[in-house]
C-alpha cells in the first residue's frame, strides 16, 4: 500500500507516535482547562487546523495554477494559534513536530509508548527524519525504509 497519498500524511501520524504526542498535549493544564481533548491537535481536525488553510500550512495563490504560498496566518504551522500556546515541557506542537526523530528519542527517553515506533525508524536509519515530515515528500528508499520500520514495531 502507498504512503503519502495526502499533503496531510506525515511520518508521525505513520509511525503511530502522532496519538501519544496529541494525548499529551490534551493533558496539559491549559488544554483542560479549555476543554481541549486530543482533537485539537489535529491539524486534519477542525477543532485545531489553522481556518485559513484547513491544516495545510500552504494556501493557493489567487489566479494562479497550482502555487502555493506558506499560510499568512499560520505561518506554515497548520495548527490555530490558541493550540499553539499550548506548552508540553516548553514546546508547542508545531515544535515537537519539527523535531528529527533522533531529537525525539531523547525528548521521550523514559516514555515507551513514545519512542517505540521512533526506535524503529532509528533502527531503518531515518532518525533524521522530521516527525511532522509529510510522508509524500519521502523518496522511495525513505518510503519502503519507514513501511519496514512500520513493519517493525
Amino acid at each position: 500500500m502507498p504512503i503519502g497519498k495526502t499533503s496531510k500524511s506525515i511520518v508521525a501520524t505513520y509511525i503511530g507516535t502522532m496519538d501519544f504526542i496529541r494525548s499529551e498535549f490534551a493533558n496539559v493544564p491549559l488544554s483542560v482547562q479549555n476543554g481541549w481533548d486530543e482533537r485539537y491537535f489535529s491539524f486534519n481536525s477542525q477543532f485545531g487546523q489553522c481556518d485559513t488553510c484547513m491544516g495545510e500550512g500552504k494556501t493557493k495563490v489567487k489566479y494562479t495554477e497550482g502555487t502555493l504560498v506558506q499560510c499568512p496566518d499560520c505561518k506554515g504551522k497548520r495548527y490555530k494559534k490558541d493550540i499553539l500556546s499550548v506548552l508540553y515541557r516548553d514546546k508547542s506542537i508545531d515544535e515537537i513536530l519539527n523535531l528529527s526523530v533522533n531529537e525525539a528519542i531523547q525528548f521521550w527517553d523514559e516514555s515507551v509508548e513514545a519512542i517505540q515506533g521512533l526506535k524503529s525508524l532509528q533502527k531503518v536509519g531515518l532518525g533524521y527524519l522530521k516527525l511532522g515530515q509529510g510522508t509524500s515528500t519521502l523518496s522511495g528508499g525513505e518510503a519502503a525504509r519507514l513501511k519496514l520500520a512500520k513493519d517493525l514495531i
